[in-house]
Order: C-alpha cells, then sequence, then structure tokens
C-alpha cells in the first residue's frame, strides 16, 4: 500500500483499507487513519443533518412570511424533500434522533438570516426563535400559515 495514499486519494485509500480489513490483514491497515475516518463519520451525518434543517427552516419561513410569493409551490417541494431525506437520515442514524430539537434551535438562527438575505424582507418580519416545535417542523403534512406562528395541517 503506498503509504501517501490517505494524503493523496482518500477514496482509493479507503479501497484498500476496507479490502485489508475485510482479509483480516489488520497489520497491514492504517489503524490510525481508519479511527480519524470512523470519527469523521459521525461529524458528517450531523452536518448532513444540520444542513437539512436549515433548508428545511429556510423555506419554512419563506412560506410564513410570504404565502402569495409564485415560488411557494416550488418552496413547498423543498419542504417535503428536505422532511423525506431527514426522515431516511434519522432512521440510518437513529442515534441523531435525540440531537434533533437541540440541531432545530442551533440552526434556525441561520435559516432566519438566510431568509432575510433571500426574501429581501426586514429582519423583524421573521421570529427571533424557531416558532415551530421539532414535531411540526418534521411533520409531513405541516405547513405554516401567513403570519399565523402556529401554521396549518
Amino acid at each position: 500500500m503506498n503509504p501517501n495514499l490517505y494524503e493523496t486519494d482518500i477514496v482509493e485509500w479507503a479501497r484498500e483499507n476496507a479490502a485489508l480489513l475485510r482479509s483480516g490483514a489488520l497489520a497491514a491497515a492504517a489503524i490510525a487513519h481508519i479511527a480519524e475516518e470512523m470519527e469523521d463519520l459521525g461529524t458528517n451525518w450531523e452536518r448532513a443533518l444540520e444542513s437539512r434543517l436549515m433548508q428545511l427552516l429556510l423555506h419554512l419561513l419563506k412560506l410564513q412570511c410570504q404565502p402569495q410569493y409564485p415560488g411557494t409551490r416550488g418552496w413547498k417541494v423543498t419542504v417535503l424533500n428536505q422532511r423525506i431525506e431527514l426522515e431516511r437520515l434519522l432512521r440510518k442514524a437513529p442515534s441523531l434522533l435525540p440531537k434533533l430539537e437541540q440541531k432545530v434551535s442551533e440552526v434556525y438562527p441561520d435559516s432566519r438570516k438566510l431568509a432575510v438575505v433571500e426574501t429581501g424582507l426586514d429582519p423583524s418580519v421573521f421570529p427571533a426563535n424557531c416558532p415551530w416545535t421539532t414535531e411540526l417542523v418534521m411533520d409531513q403534512g405541516f405547513l405554516p400559515g401567513p403570519a399565523d406562528a402556529g401554521g396549518q395541517r
């Protein structure tokens, strides 16, 4: 195995180390790098959760604050798509489910900033804190109503 492969081609490095592990050649595998990559894998799943939640919240905010905007159909598609992808992600990584409420709170401010820039509306139009429960955010039947923080089903 090329000792520099980890720095030059992470995909090929991963393939080679997976083959070594499968064959039982543990001594030849780059155990320290494998452990590092395993930790990064968990971090990447959390980033994916945050990214999808941020897009979901952004589009929920736009639907709430611009219900008559011509692009709302596309926003609704994005909302549903993000919810579907979040459900898939959480099925594959159920250990992230207990972090969901915290992640919604963490990413909401960034979603709000994006909504301000995308809509051109005054920041005061958007609630300072997430106006929906995590259950509503994830509910495929929920879409916020105009100027109604509680939304509609």
